[in-house]
């Protein structure tokens, strides 16, 4: 036990007295794997944060503590061992020096989309040629992701890079006789959920954000309506919490892992936001209070997926919306990657395709990083704000972004029980996180109602209504400009105008002509039945019908003779 303390301290003191001459190191940095400060090199800050998360003197974000652990690829292609270790810390170093890591970098997962019309058993005939444990094998295993028609991914053998797969996989279908079976072969990018550490000043219980957004306005309104779901592609669901569990109308698991409902949390914390069953004297209130929740599982109990994984459930979202024609769908996604795959952008592409409005949280790194799927043109992409309207010091920001709402501090459900998210543990099944995931479901459950007062509006339509009503909110820079959601102000831009009642004009032309007591009388005389806009029009004694007495009247005003007063 002595000589495994002393090693590993051995090991801090030899990155420590290497820091003075790495400090005028740097490598170019090829992902952002290892580049904990995001600025493009590997270098001295880098292993310096690393440390900091090592020793526990910083406690990373699920999304920083998948860029720095960096460990040994581990069986299923994925850097790390799930917790930041010095040696994470010496790799990293090892980069920053210019020197080749012990493994291939980035990660060892690729995706291999087939075209369709391939079956099931071609495509495994073709990669599992190249699959196996052999030294001249591509793969060291490829499975069918669940839930995607014709797309697999492989772990990559050590030493080899994406195109020599591409290659190898291209020259088995030849093969097999199908030169043109393979449609792509890309990498399988990591994609977790954007959630960051609690704010310690936050009062457990406070729904501050729903005042300031203008939500009670909003819900004079509309409550929202059974005939929109909301969708959340994230860690699943809690179907036994009291507040959201009866709201799930469909759920499907993505991860296949055996585990049901929300191993992590994330994802029943992300749907009480959006759509928390309201009005029901416990817990807390949703946005969208009517309508009801479907939910796909793509991200494991740690909250982190391939981007290969979450497509499956973005496609499963989209069928569901095709499918069920009469219902609008509104799909949050609180998660991210710093790149898209073909794959990813197919899906999201269907979705839209088939009207599903979609928000998608825009990241916690604090700097100007663009994230995906948020950035594809097709979605929604939301920052985080605080109580005082400043850009959370978290939340990435640029031009990209089209929307911020609340993201401190944000009071909502959790599993029915103790769970862990990133590294808390939370006992109880109410409380509080920050980050752009929870900023994200707020602007969810709002164009949750913007579809319920109006469901004909397109995804373009929703996404303008919810940017034009929105709240400039002061920025330095160099953070570009952006504005605050405004629930009431959004829907209150949905409501027809009240007409303005011209009091004698029953033809609705705007003036009150002889024309207009002909139509008159024939109501009163029992030809034809005014329409309730007539009758407010035409009734001008008050008595709720049009009569002889106000076809009197409505003549009096054609002649422009005015109103008899009450005592005339």
């Amino acid at each position: 036990m002595r000589a495994s303390y002393d090693i590993r301290f051995v090991r801090i003191g030899a990155l420590a007295a290497s820091l003075l001459f790495l400090s005028t190191c740097n490598a170019s940095a090829q992902s952002h794997f290892g580049d904990l400060d995001l600025n493009g090199t590997w270098d001295v800050r880098d292993v310096a944060i690393a440390l900091s998360y090592a020793l526990g003197m910083t406690e990373p974000t699920p999304q920083q503590r998948f860029r720095a652990d960096v460990a040994p690829v581990n069986p299923d292609g994925w850097f790390g061992d799930g917790a930041v270790t010095v040696e994470d810390a010496a790799r990293i170093f090892y980069r920053a020096l210019g020197l080749e890591p012990a493994e291939p970098w980035p990660e060892r997962r690729v995706i291999v989309s087939y075209q369709d019309g391939i079956s099931d058993e071609q495509s495994n005939e073709i990669h599992g040629r190249i699959t196996g444990t052999d030294s001249g094998a591509t793969f060291a295993k490829c499975s069918k992701v669940l839930g995607m028609s014709g797309v697999y991914v492989g772990v990559l053998k050590p030493g080899l890079a994406v195109d020599e797969a591409e290659t190898a996989v291209r020259r088995s279908a030849a093969v097999s006789q199908l030169p043109n079976a393979v449609r792509y072969v890309e990498p399988d990018r990591r994609v977790w959920a954007f959630e960051t550490p609690n704010d310690p000043d936050y009062q457990a219980g406070d729904q501050w954000y729903l005042d300031d957004i203008g939500a009670p306005a909003a819900w004079d309104i509309s409550l929202g309506s059974s005939s929109v779901v909301v969708a959340l592609v994230d860690t699943g669901v809690d179907t036994s919490h009291p507040d959201v569990g009866s709201k799930v109308i469909d759920y499907a698991d993505f991860v296949g892992d055996g585990l049901s409902g929300d191993p992590n949390g994330h994802g029943t914390h992300v749907a009480g936001i959006a759509a928390a069953i309201t009005n029901n004297a416990i817990g807390i209130a949703g946005m969208a209070w009517n309508c009801n929740i479907i939910a796909a599982r793509v991200l494991d109990s740690k909250g982190g997926a391939g981007s290969a994984q979450v497509a499956a459930g973005v496609n499963w979202v989209a069928s569901w919306a095709a499918q069920h024609a009469s219902t609008r769908v509104v799909a949050n996604m609180s998660l991210g990657s710093d790149a898209e795959t073909r794959t990813m952008q197919a899906a999201i592409q269907q979705a839209a395709a088939n009207g599903v409005v979609m928000t998608v949280a825009a990241g916690n790194d604090g700097a100007s990083i663009v994230e995906y799927p948020a950035a594809d043109p097709l979605c929604i992409a939301v920052g985080a704000t605080t109580r005082d309207d400043q850009i959370a010091s978290f939340s990435d920001w640029g031009s990209w972004i089209h929307i911020a709402a609340p993201g401190v501090g944000i009071f909502s459900t959790l599993p029915v029980g103790s769970s862990t998210i990133g590294a808390e543990v939370h006992a109880n099944s109410y409380g509080q996180l920050s980050g752009t995931s929870m900023a994200s479901p707020i602007v969810a459950g709002l164009a949750a109602l913007i579809l319920s007062v109006d469901p004909t509006l397109t995804p373009d339509e929703v996404r303008s209504t919810i940017e034009s009503t929105a709240d400039p909110i002061a920025v330095s820079p160099p953070i570009t400009p952006i504005a605050k959601v405004n629930a009431a102000k959004a829907l209150q831009s949905l409501k027809p105008a009240t007409p303005q009642v011209v009091l004698g004009d029953l033809n609705g032309d705007g003036t009150v002509e002889v024309a207009d007591a002909v139509v008159a009388l024939q109501f009163a005389v029992g030809i034809g039945t005014p329409t309730p806009a007539q009758v407010q029009a035409g009734d001008l004694n008050g008595d709720g019908s049009i009569d002889v007495a106000d076809v009197l009247l409505i003549l009096w005003l054609a002649l422009g003779l005015g109103l008899p007063s009450a005592g005339g």
